[in-house]
């Protein structure tokens, strides 16, 4: 019981609140990992479903609504949020990659070093 007496409590009680912050952030992850997962697959599911339908004869279009300001400004705000999309990819595959090549040097040295 003597130890007990030296115990810092305080340290005790804040590595239980690091711990309970730890598995908090870890259910977020888990959650939006499972959400995520869910969109894919309906997203998948829609596609697949899309795919199916590039079979079908195009249906006639009346040009002059087509080439209407609303519709280009439309398609024109499209087209930026794709750019959007597409820069914050590369963002994406670059800092990815740079974590890739982050551990593989680590795992280099940690087998290097045993």
């Amino acid at each position: 019981m003597a130890t007990q007496r030296g115990l810092d409590v305080n340290d005790i009680r804040q590595r239980i609140d690091t711990l309970g912050e730890a598995i908090r952030a870890n259910d977020a992850y888990e959650a939006v990992a499972s959400a995520l997962r869910n969109a894919a697959a309906q997203l998948q599911a829609t596609a697949d479903r899309m795919a199916g339908y590039r079979e079908l004869p195009m249906a006639r279009h009346d040009e002059r609504a087509m080439s209407s300001p609303e519709i280009r400004d439309a398609f024109a705000a499209f087209i930026e949020r794709e750019h959007d999309l597409a820069t914050l990819l590369e963002t994406w595959i670059q800092e990815d990659r740079a974590m890739l090549e982050g551990a593989s040097e680590l795992e280099y040295e940690i087998y290097r070093v045993t």
